[in-house]
């Protein structure tokens, strides 16, 4: 029988027209915080004590403008000038622009310093966990060395530079740095540090030679810096055949990434912009970016990765006005009792970090009353997909797919969106799931080293594209063509008659039904429900009959258990405070391999 043929209006794809992206430098983009702002707070640092770079900045720190802050503040003033000092030291010690940057530091005064230094040296800067170094994990660090090989290298601590000379040891066809930089000497050490390693503070004390000029510096990267050029390098959380998949941006992608997200940080929500995110993950050095692009002040917490403690001591204590919540987060802020100045001083909150349900943002809207709240969908390979139009609509009034799942916005300008069906070979019809391929002028042509390239096409038009590895699903309404991303594809569970279950959606279900975090995971071919705690008189044939009410006979599921029954007592969550189901999973093994025996 032949097939109907599909009109162009029926097909799940949109174009979110041209974008209004003026291409400027990095170094333009940031400056603009610097020139309408330049005795306001560029960095707030709760973790590390006020007179922590006083050898650095000299004079007198004790003052800042805003007295009720009592750990280390960087105005923009103070951020651009000490940034000029490490420019013009680097500059002695030999680099050059263009060349790469590897940063293994935590959050804090010196790595502000060195993001911005870098955007006027016009260096490509690429940032990995420095876990890496304490866990003295030389088969990974060796695996970026060679990806990256990198021009200049600064760690935590002077331990760690032993970590990474013994490592280049055992790579002697990759060339060690010239430039190899410390942040500080650790356990007081007075011995001298390993050959051809020098303290960051003593670098930034380096006499200027006579030819350096910091105006034509200054001058050169806001006029003179090439779209083309590789601006940051950035790992995903995946691997493919063994190897960390390094996401190259360059200035086009960045600066496309910082305009298109304007109406996220701006105005008041930019005033303080928490960042608990480590610097080598995307939404780090984004947000960071974008608020000095607005003026504001990113504060930066006291982890090394979201936590919730942190989250809540920067809102009682520095009174941010913008936050990131995953939605594991949002239900651990649920039973926290915060006072109403600290939950009104929260302007903005975006949920990420996994699929958001009716209920996640239903108890955002209650715990900061006075916030918008939104979902922004990004990744380490491009950002600036979508566009969150729902800010001035109640939450009743939000077109939530099968009455559970946020959409991820509307098709940015810049970007275009479809839906395609992989068994058919082509984009599949409105309201049809498939995979979600994305294109935009943020987006990386490819990864590092040509992993998993069959991640990035062309198609006959000559538009690039990427296949995100997500399942979504576009849908028209009154206010636009609207996508919702229903979940990883590797996370979809097969059902009986070999339907395919989307976790989130049967996930969405059963909270709203009992009120607990669940997490829903395959077990041989059988998809089991583990809920965070027991709903106190409810009975496993009642959870299991409201799903199958709501969602179908399809997605009917048999298997509901408790975190306590399988022997948890926490979901089990990775850094950006995601549940890491591998480890559900495996629980779950072992809890019915012991009742069998």
């Amino acid at each position: 029988m032949t097939k109907r043929p599909v009109t162009h209006l029926e097909r799940a794809e949109a174009d979110g027209g041209t974008s209004s992206v003026e291409q400027q430098s990095i170094f333009a983009q940031i400056e603009k915080g610097l020139l309408n702002n330049p005795q306001g707070l560029a960095v707030i640092c709760m973790h590390q004590p006020r007179h922590h770079l006083s050898r650095w900045l000299g004079g007198d720190d004790d003052a800042s403008p805003d007295s009720n802050v009592d750990c280390l503040t960087l105005t923009y003033s103070e951020l651009h000038q000490a940034a000029l000092s490490l420019v013009c030291s680097l500059d002695v010690l030999g680099a050059q622009p263009g060349q790469m940057v590897l940063c293994m530091v935590e959050n804090g005064g010196e790595y502000a310093i060195l993001l911005w230094a870098c955007a006027i040296l016009r260096l490509a800067l690429s940032a990995i966990d420095p876990l890496i170094l304490d866990k003295n994990d030389t088969s990974s660090l060796e695996e970026y060395l060679q990806l990256l090989k990198p021009d200049l290298i600064v760690v935590q601590s002077s331990d760690g530079s032993g970590v990474v000379d013994s490592t280049y040891s055992g790579i002697p066809e990759i060339p060690r740095p010239k430039i190899r930089l410390f942040l500080h000497q650790q356990n007081n050490q007075v011995d001298s540090p390993a050959a051809g390693w020098i303290s960051l503070h003593k670098v930034v004390n380096l006499k200027p030679p006579s030819t350096f000029c910091a105006r034509s510096t200054v001058q050169q990267a806001r006029l003179d810096d090439d779209p083309a050029r590789i601006h940051s390098i950035l790992f995903t959380s995946g691997t493919s055949a063994g190897r960390p998949k390094g996401c190259p941006l360059t200035v086009s992608n960045m600066v496309h990434i910082l305009t298109s997200q304007s109406w996220l940080i701006n105005g008041p929500t930019a005033a303080r912009v928490l960042q608990q995110a480590h610097n080598s993950r995307a939404i780090g050095p984004q947000h960071t970016l974008q608020t000095w692009r607005e003026g504001g002040t990113i504060v930066m917490s006291t982890g090394p990765s979201f936590a919730i403690e942190h989250t809540i001591e920067a809102i009682l204590r520095y009174h941010v006005s913008f936050i990131v919540l995953s939605p594991a987060m949002v239900h651990a802020l649920t039973g926290v009792a915060l006072p109403m100045e600290a939950r009104d001083a929260v302007k903005t909150i975006q949920v990420g970090g996994d699929v958001v349900t009716r209920e996640i943002l239903g108890k955002c809207v209650a715990l900061f009353p006075e916030a918008k709240v939104c979902v922004n969908h990004g990744m380490s390979e491009g950002g600036g997909f979508f566009e969150w139009p729902f800010f001035r609509t109640l939450l009743e009034e939000v077109p939530f797919f099968g009455g559970e799942i946020c959409p991820a916005g509307k098709v940015a300008g810049g970007a275009r969106v479809k839906i395609w069906d992989a068994k058919e070979g082509q984009v599949a019809v409105m309201g049809q799931s498939g995979e979600l391929h994305v294109s935009c002028e943020s987006l990386i042509k490819g990864y590092l080293g040509g992993v998993d390239a069959a991640s990035f096409y062309e198609d006959g038009e000559g538009v690039e594209w990427m296949n995100t590895g997500d399942i979504a699903i576009m849908t028209e309404t009154d206010v636009d063509k609207l996508v919702y991303i229903l979940g990883r594809a590797k996370d979809a569970v097969l059902g009986d008659g070999g339907t395919i279950i989307m976790p989130a959606v049967v996930e969405s279900c059963i909270e709203r039904f009992t009120g607990s975090q669940t997490c829903v995971v395959p077990l041989g071919e059988k998809p089991y429900a583990v809920l965070k705690e027991w709903p106190h008189g409810m009975s496993k044939d009642e959870i299991v009959k409201d799903v199958e009410e709501t969602l179908g006979e399809k997605h009917s599921i048999t298997h509901v258990v408790s975190l306590s029954q399988v022997g948890l007592d926490r979901f089990p969550v990775n850094a950006t405070h995601k549940i890491v189901k591998l480890e559900v999973q495996k629980a779950l093994l072992k809890c019915f391999e012991l009742t069998k025996g």
